[in-house]
């Protein structure tokens, strides 16, 4: 994430946050990134899972 850069007048840092400035800003979320996101989410647990079977035996 690149820097940010605050107005010395503004205090409200909690709107800025990443998942509240998604929810104010709807329009610039890239869809692919959210897919990307869940579908190496969901690699990740599909891998634990097969660690987890292969540790129980």
């Amino acid at each position: 994430m690149g820097r940010l850069f605050f107005l010395a007048s503004e205090r409200d840092y909690a709107a800025l946050r990443p998942d509240r400035w998604a929810a104010e800003h709807p329009e610039h979320i890239r869809e692919y990134r959210v897919e990307e996101r869940r579908d190496r989410a969901d690699a990740k647990q599909a891998r634990r899972a097969t660690r987890r079977r292969a540790a129980a035996r």
